[in-house]
């Protein structure tokens, strides 16, 4: 297994770029582990969808044996809270087939750092799903129900910038 960038945002950079979106959806079902539940289809689906929203500031995978975590932050230009315009999303191995993805906002870079980092700690289960909720951006703002939160991280961590 080799680390991989969150699927949905590089899908949604390409497209800006003019590739061809049906054809990144089939290459990205071909390579990737297919999600393993509604909430991270509804965030796949904000990622993909989401237009220049994004600005990827940073990213940091980890991989232990075949267990993956792939962090990235983003400056969220059409933040739903004002205070939070950074976005953390995380993608992770969930077991032999599946993935998952989380999200969560933060009110600076370095505090979503400092919690990529193990700084501070994480959050628990109901504030996860309510993070999540909050980068919804459909107007009935119904929040997505998950009983998982974000993964723990990983102890080695090898560190790449995505610049656009």
């Amino acid at each position: 297994m080799q680390d991989q960038p969150i699927p949905p945002l590089a899908e949604n950079w390409l497209a800006g770029q003019g590739a061809d979106r049906g054809r990144l959806r089939q290459l990205a079902a071909d390579v990737f582990l297919p999600l393993g539940d509604a909430e991270s289809t509804r965030i796949e689906t904000l990622l993909r969808e989401s237009g220049p929203r994004f600005e990827i500031v940073d990213s940091l995978s980890t991989r232990t044996g075949d267990h993956f975590e792939t962090y990235t932050i983003a400056a969220d230009r059409n933040p739903p809270d004002p205070s939070k315009p950074v976005a953390l999303f995380v993608s992770f191995r969930t077991g032999e087939a599946t993935s998952r993805l989380r999200g969560a906002t933060f009110t600076s870079r370095e505090a979503a750092t400092e919690w990529m980092r193990g700084v501070t700690p994480p959050p628990t289960p109901a504030q996860a799903r309510a993070e999540a909720a909050r980068l919804d951006s459909r107007p009935d703002g119904t929040p997505p129900s998950s009983p998982d939160a974000a993964p723990a991280r990983a102890k080695e961590v090898r560190r790449r910038h995505h610049r656009h």
